[in-house]
């Protein structure tokens, strides 16, 4: 299946086609004919987003595309893209879940998971001294996520949400949150949309949830691409990246809570390195 978007680094059209994979060969990029295997070893903050690099190989903001991935509990398949990023749609994930939910078949080998290994919640935090990056991981019955955002802008705010991982409710409350694009004023945002038209990038209206200056009283896109959930897309769009960074292990989690404040793609890739160093998790096949 084919899923078709922009690469928002360049202004192009790109697309990722999705191949069968091997029982437990597990997620593999291919670009240009070069294997990248999803691993969590290969992954790095750049650009804002989530780059895997073996070497050989890289692509770029993979974490909306295995989000949708993730959620739909695809272990194994080949992902074939046109270029060095992976294409950013509409819907974010949304458009990624939707084409390959039908397409799923079961394997015959038995499945990996991870749990967590403790019986008290391992704390992993900055020292900033307002509003430190904090990853916290507790054991718990199924699979939780948890995130707290704060920021000082009028129409972000404080948001929180808890999500008990279900197939069906990703559907519903997180695939289709936009990634946020801060801005400072109307000047800027004349000069995004100018930029996207000119195909400099490829950031719009229509995919990316526009916040301009803190003192704004509303996200700056127009009908009918304004803010979804309620006004809390930024949060659930949070969520929506840790399922995309959780995916970089190979394996869906079992019986483990994770809280998230205020953490970004640098401090998450940090955290969970450090989290499988110091033995947190084990196999709970």
């Amino acid at each position: 299946i084919r899923v078709e978007g922009v690469n928002v680094y360049n202004g192009r059209r790109n697309a990722a086609t999705f191949l069968p994979g091997e029982e437990n060969s597990g997620l593999i990029f291919l670009i240009k004919n070069k294997p990248l295997p999803v691993e969590l070893k290969f992954a790095e903050n750049r650009k804002r987003a989530i780059r895997l690099d073996n070497g050989e190989s890289r692509v770029d903001l993979v974490e909306h595309l295995l989000s949708a991935v993730y959620a739909l509990n695809i272990d194994n398949a080949i992902i074939e893209l046109t270029d060095n990023t992976c294409p950013t749609t509409d819907n974010c994930a949304q458009e990624y879940f939707d084409a390959l939910k039908d397409l799923r078949r079961e394997q015959q080998a038995p499945r990996k998971t991870w749990k967590y290994a403790k019986d008290r919640e391992t704390r992993i935090r900055t020292n900033k001294k307002r509003k430190p990056d904090c990853i916290t991981v507790t054991p718990t019955k199924g699979f939780v996520i948890e995130y707290s955002a704060y920021y000082p802008h009028r129409v972000v705010g404080e948001q929180n949400h808890r999500f008990q991982f279900d197939e069906e409710k990703y559907d519903v409350e997180i695939a289709s949150a936009r990634s946020p694009a801060f801005i400072k004023n109307g000047l800027f945002k004349r000069l995004l949309i100018t930029g996207e038209k000119a195909r400099i990038h490829g950031i719009n209206e229509r995919n990316y949830l526009i916040i301009t200056s803190p003192q704004a009283k509303s996200y700056a896109n127009p009908p009918p691409w304004g803010v979804r959930y309620e006004g809390k897309e930024f949060v659930r769009h949070k969520i929506l990246d840790v399922l995309g960074t959780l995916a970089l292990t190979g394996r869906p989690f079992v019986d483990t809570q994770f809280r998230f404040e205020m953490t970004g793609h640098r401090f998450d890739l940090y955290a969970l390195k450090n989290l499988f160093v110091e033995g947190c998790f084990v196999d709970a096949m």
